[in-house]
Order: C-alpha cells, then sequence, then structure tokens
C-alpha cells in the first residue's frame, strides 16, 4: 500500500511538471505572435523596430534577430561595426502598445521604461 502510494504521489508530481513546463512554451509561442509587427518609440519617434515571425527584427540602420524567453526580449543587432545584444524586460504587450524596460548585464532593469506604439507600414 506504501509503495502504492509513492508511486502514485511520483507520478502526480511529473505530470504537474509536464503540464507547467507545456504552458510555458505556449505562453512564449502566443508573446511571439504578438510581438510580430511594427513599433514605434514614443520617444525616439525616429526609431522604428519591425519584428518578422521568423525571428528576424529590423530598424532604421540596423538588422538582427530576436528571440523570446518568458517576459524577456533579446535582439543580437548586426550593424557597420558588428555585432552586440541588447536585452529587454516586456513590462507590457497588448495588441497595440509594447512597453520595454532595458535590462544591465546583471538582468536587472533600468527602471526607465520605454512605451512603443504598433504601426501600421503600409500606411506611412
Amino acid at each position: 500500500m506504501m509503495k502504492t502510494l509513492r508511486l502514485l504521489g511520483l507520478f502526480c508530481l511529473f505530470a504537474v511538471m509536464i503540464l507547467g513546463t507545456a504552458g510555458c512554451s505556449d505562453d512564449d509561442e502566443e508573446l511571439g505572435s504578438s510581438i510580430v509587427g511594427a513599433w514605434q518609440s514614443e520617444i525616439h519617434t525616429y526609431r522604428i523596430w519591425v519584428f518578422m515571425s521568423n525571428g528576424e527584427v529590423v530598424s532604421e540602420d540596423e538588422y538582427g534577430t530576436y528571440h523570446l524567453n518568458g517576459n524577456r526580449l533579446y535582439i543580437t543587432w548586426t550593424d557597420g561595426y558588428g555585432d552586440y545584444e541588447e536585452a529587454f524586460l516586456i513590462v507590457e504587450l497588448t495588441s497595440d502598445t509594447m512597453v520595454l524596460d532595458e535590462l544591465d548585464d546583471d538582468g536587472i532593469a533600468h527602471d526607465d521604461p520605454e512605451t512603443y506604439r504598433r504601426i501600421d507600414m503600409e500606411n506611412d
């Protein structure tokens, strides 16, 4: 009887771990599809980032790749001087608003978020 209860407990723990991990993957995919499109900074209006569904991102003078990990956005930019990476905490992401807070090398947010608005590139 005790062995059966122990096996049942281990099975339940295993099931919870699998379901929890599967839930995170779907959230990242949903977040990824939400970020696809063109975004313009409210502070630096010249800054427009276009995120594509294939993981590429372009701006006014740079291009690169991006990936999401939970509520963090990582962009590896390539410009005329080489490659560099930026990391951001996604504070908010809705259908028309994205608020990003840049992370330092230790992964700590600067506490100075920047708001981006989704724009329609076809009408510009």
